[in-house]
């Protein structure tokens, strides 16, 4: 390929694929330019995020703190979501206050990511022994996967949502029939999970909890 340069007009020459072509040239420039321009918008922004963030000390109390400061002789709802902490929350639960616990709901976060199968409409009025029939077609109707920690044992689930519905069985004294375990249509295969459980007979504490 040749170059001709008359007065201010440059003339490109050549022949097959290696023939320069001016429009892909530019659109690489720009793509150079565009790529540099957000790297360096990004990196300014998190600059401007992250150096204005503030470190703060905060005193932690167990759940039982709670209870024993308000003299609390019921606690109709455990509702947790504490990022990752989820079992450090139910281990500050002494014993003698675990039958004060009506009800429990919270998120937790499940490494192995796969957590407890979908389970049909069939196995789960099955399973959930002692619910009404109204409450068991509610609870399949929501669009999401739900099954008892009865449902699943045979394919235990690994990592923290096993150690979560163990402690709430073990620990809580939960009826294993009571405890249900769902994931939000759009999370699976993630390692978010939702856990609810309840000592009332047909009460759907997933329910309330989705409205709070």
């Amino acid at each position: 390929m040749s170059r001709l340069r008359a007065a201010t007009r440059t003339i490109d020459a050549g022949s097959g694929s290696s023939a320069f072509n001016p429009f892909a040239a530019v659109a690489r420039l720009l793509a150079r330019l565009a790529r540099a321009v957000f790297e360096t918008l990004v990196t300014l922004v998190l600059r401007r995020i992250l150096g204005e963030r503030e470190t703060f000390d905060c005193p932690l109390v167990t759940v039982s703190d709670v209870i024993d400061a308000h003299g609390l002789s019921d606690v109709g709802l455990l509702k947790v979501d504490v990022e990752r902490a989820e079992l450090d929350v139910l281990r500050g639960v002494r014993e003698e206050h675990w039958p004060l616990v009506r009800q429990v709901a919270m998120e937790v976060h499940d490494g192995g990511g796969e957590g407890v199968a979908s389970t049909s409409s069939a196995s789960l009025a099955s399973s959930a022994a002692g619910a009404s029939a109204s409450s068991a077609s509610k609870k399949t109707q929501t669009g999401k996967r739900r099954t008892t920690v009865a449902d699943a044992a045979a394919p235990s689930t690994a990592g923290r949502l096993e150690e979560v519905t163990s402690l709430l069985v073990n620990a809580g004294g939960f009826d294993p029939r009571r405890i249900f375990v769902e994931q939000h249509a759009g999370l699976e295969g993630s390692t978010l999970w939702n856990v609810y459980a309840t000592r009332a007979e047909g009460y759907d504490v997933a329910s309330s909890y989705d409205g709070a």
